[in-house]
């Protein structure tokens, strides 16, 4: 929200659609993957999609660098001459490592960083 200072708190929905658990068997594996499509849906937004596509794209870079580069796709439905809703689509992925606390009785979750591909 702060690269988006024209837009209103109120203006913004998140939505996650399709959503895979990743999990492979084992006695002591309890680690998973999630994938899932983020939706995002700016509202009544009269700004331009670049004011919303530069700091995306940048996040996207960092946080989920092995999104292929048409991995982006977005509709508009134009409500006036000033404005649109705007629905941006974008496929993610969460690893899940999953550490089992003999102490507590529990688990601790760690969501795993996404390998730069300077690191692979």
């Amino acid at each position: 929200m702060q690269a988006l200072p024209s837009l209103a708190a109120e203006n913004l929905d998140s939505f996650v659609r399709n959503g895979t658990v990743y999990s492979v068997s084992g006695r002591d594996n309890h680690n998973y993957q999630l994938k899932y499509e983020a939706r995002l849906i700016f509202t009544d937004y009269a700004g331009n999609l670049a004011q919303i596509l530069i700091p995306l794209t940048a996040w996207l870079h960092e946080h989920e660098p092995t999104l292929p580069p048409e991995g982006i796709r977005f509709d508009a439905d134009s409500l006036n001459h000033e404005s649109a809703d705007i629905e941006i689509r974008f496929e993610l992925t969460e690893l899940v490592k999953v550490i089992p606390d003999p102490d507590q009785g529990g688990y601790h979750l760690i969501t795993c960083p996404a390998p730069q591909i300077d690191d692979v």
